[in-house]
């Protein structure tokens, strides 16, 4: 058919048209070159856009989860003690460095649950502390109340929520009712903050964590709601909060990439709008790159807008894109000048060349263009790295390879079960499944660095897909300093603060688990049960502060005496209790009655003076086979009480048998 077409135009009209035709073949190439440019860059500027969406995210779910700990820890310091006092809590407080390591956080501060009968008597009871104008607030008559008892630092703003009741106002006690009934933190709807002045209003929501009885059972709801003492709780202003967020971001970075708004719940209405960075999203609807993600956190749900900036859209219009279709244009139109100039002066065909030298440059320039994306995520001070769906590592930014002591060439050499503690390619291969099909995921890791050092690290992981290649694209976070705080905290709340010694909460954790260690191995165990005798006298006649100055010199001696496998607890009050594995009951005899004679002739030293010696009456019991820690410490018990009918500083047996005194 071309054939026969062709062969009805003359030789010379074909010429004719020929620098026409080969005109249209380079313009109708270049438009394909154009828009293919066009779709590389915008899915290059997606992705971006949607790992700075993915790391604000990420970022606010690390703090919540970082205040959740630091209560956690203040419910433990309640576990290690009766009765705290406002001193107490202000140096537990004090020690955590708030404004350091927890920026945005208002304060910690707790709430007690009081009923109606008790509240005459709380009022009087804060008013014998030194704040006689001090009154339950908001006032009237109510079934309970949940006034705030602590909260630290008590100053400036934190003074105007001093005995607040939270329970009359809707989404407060929406909140620290979820807690309660189901003893996990639970966050707040958005509300005005007690603490809010005259000026500088912001948006604020409250974290709960409940503190139960420590020694009461709260497996169920209505034990719960039966054993609540209160709540730890931390108000949270949330431009601040979003300050410090953000301030572990590339900031100015963010800025020029999107506008983001953060709603309370899944309505974008402006009365539930938390905070705002840039411009409004509403007067940005026309934003070539949009995301909605929805973030649900202790119960409450927040919505996360962001759209793209003039700047960064922008790049839409990329130099590579721009000078294609400039290049090509200028390519085939000189193409088809040549053809149609061939007969005409060497001098004009040599300046069409020229200029076909010179736009051929420019678009080699545009390759530079490619390299933004991979600049930006360099200059993170996170490490990000993505990988093949074989776990290969096939991009890796200077923090992935400072932090893990690899040059990037070094990196690039690598795969995932080379880095990733316990990693192997199976696990690589089940984990690519679970991410393609979920989309990302969010986990806790270890890093294996070049010197074998292990780093712990936070990873969120998203599933790219974009010019036909699939990857893993991974942001990485070294926690170092969070499990170190992490652990700080573990053992405050571990940790009788008085004495040093374990707590009774924690003594509840381990017993269970070192009996059932010793069932499986039959070793022996002994557990005894030491009360400081006549020690309400001792109070009496010398003041709590002497009191307190006993009890931490004989957890001292408590802590220097024991092996490293024993387990000393203070139980209660001035009653404290030792866990020996591996010791037999005669044993534990032994060693028990030269820690009786030892403390017995302690120098303890008081004002310009000494103590009198103190004295301990001691009851132990062996495990047998198939008993509870119950049991065990209540046998245990049983003895004790005899040793003080027999006349204290003494030790008898759960069998009956007494101990002969040093």
């Amino acid at each position: 058919m071309i054939k026969l077409a062709l062969a009805r135009f003359p030789l010379k009209q074909l010429l004719s048209l020929l620098p026409w035709l080969i005109l249209a073949l380079g313009l109708g190439l270049t438009v394909i070159l154009w828009r293919n440019a066009r779709q590389d860059t915008a899915r290059t500027l997606e992705a971006e856009f949607q790992f700075w969406v993915s790391r604000i995210i990420y970022s606010i779910e690390a703090r919540l989860s970082n205040n959740v700990q630091v209560l956690r820890g203040v419910t433990g310091l309640f576990d290690a003690s009766e009765n705290i006092t406002r001193e107490e809590f202000r140096r537990y407080v004090e020690a955590l460095h708030l404004a350091e390591h927890y920026p945005g956080i208002q304060g910690i501060g707790f709430a007690q649950f009081i009923s109606s009968d008790k509240k005459a008597a709380h009022e009087a009871a804060i008013r014998r502390e030194g704040f006689p104008d001090y009154a339950i607030r908001p006032t009237g008559e109510r079934e309970f109340y949940t006034a705030v008892l602590y909260l630290e630092p008590f100053t400036g703003r934190n003074m105007r929520a001093f005995g607040y009741d939270m329970a009359p106002e809707p989404v407060r006690w929406a909140a620290a009712a979820r807690a309660r009934d189901e003893g996990q933190a639970a966050l707040s709807g958005k509300v005005i903050l007690q603490q809010e002045t005259a000026t500088d209003i912001q948006s604020g929501f409250v974290l709960f964590v409940p503190v139960y009885r420590y020694d009461a059972p709260h497996a169920t709801r209505d034990a719960r709601r039966a054993n609540l003492i209160g709540w730890a709780f931390s108000p949270l202003r949330m431009r601040d909060l979003m300050h410090g967020v953000l301030g572990t971001l590339d900031f100015d970075s963010l800025r020029a990439v999107l506008n983001v708004e953060i709603y309370d719940g899944i309505s974008l209405a402006p009365d539930t709008l938390l905070f705002s960075l840039g411009q409004a999203v509403a007067a940005t609807s026309h934003s070539a790159f949009r995301a909605l993600r929805r973030l649900e956190f202790g119960g409450q749900w927040w919505s996360v807008q962001a759209t793209s900036t003039p700047w960064f859209e922008a790049r839409l219009h990329s130099r590579e894109a721009t000078l294609i279709a400039l290049g090509g244009s200028v390519v085939s139109l000189l193409l088809a000048l040549l053809i149609g100039v061939m007969t005409s002066s060497q001098r004009q065909i040599a300046t069409a060349l020229g200029e076909t030298a010179r736009t051929l440059a420019e678009l080699q320039e545009a390759e530079a263009a490619l390299h933004f994306t991979q600049t930006v995520v360099d200059r993170m001070s996170d490490a990000a790295y993505w990988a093949s769906p074989d776990g290969r590592l096939i991009y890796a930014n200077a923090a992935a390879s400072q932090m893990i002591g690899y040059t990037p060439d070094e990196l690039l050499a690598l795969s995932m079960s080379d880095i990733v503690l316990d990693y192997t390619d199976d696990h690589w291969a089940a984990h690519w499944r679970e991410l393609k099909q979920a989309g990302s995921l969010r986990f806790e890791s270890g890093h294996r660095r070049k010197t074998g050092e292990i780093v712990p690290v936070e990873i969120h992981v998203d599933y790219m897909q974009f010019q036909g290649i699939e990857c893993a694209c991974g942001l990485v976070r070294d926690i170092t300093e969070r499990k170190q705080a992490q652990e700080s905290l573990r053992e405050q709340a571990i940790r009788d603060p008085l004495t040093g010694l374990f707590n009774r909460r924690y003594l509840d954790e381990i017993l269970p688990h070192e009996l059932s260690r010793r069932q499986r191995s039959g070793e022996p165990l002994t557990a005894a049960m030491l009360d400081l005798d006549h020690f309400k006298h001792f109070n009496d006649a010398y003041g709590h502060e002497a009191g307190d100055g006993v009890l931490r010199a004989v957890g001292d001696l408590l802590r220097r005496s024991l092996r490293a496998s024993d387990l000393a607890c203070r139980y209660g009050g001035e009653e404290l209790t030792i866990i020996l594995p591996g010791s037999t009951l005669e044993d534990a005899w032994t060693r028990l009655d030269s820690l009786r004679q030892a403390i017995m002739q302690m120098h303890i030293p008081y004002r310009s003076g000494e103590l009198p010696a103190i004295t301990i009456s001691i009851g132990i019991a062996a495990a047998r086979a198939e008993e509870t820690a119950a049991v065990l410490l209540g046998r245990a018990d049983d003895a004790l009480y005899r040793a003080k009918e027999q006349g204290r500083n003494c030790m008898v047996a759960a069998d009956g048998c007494p101990l002969p005194s040093g």
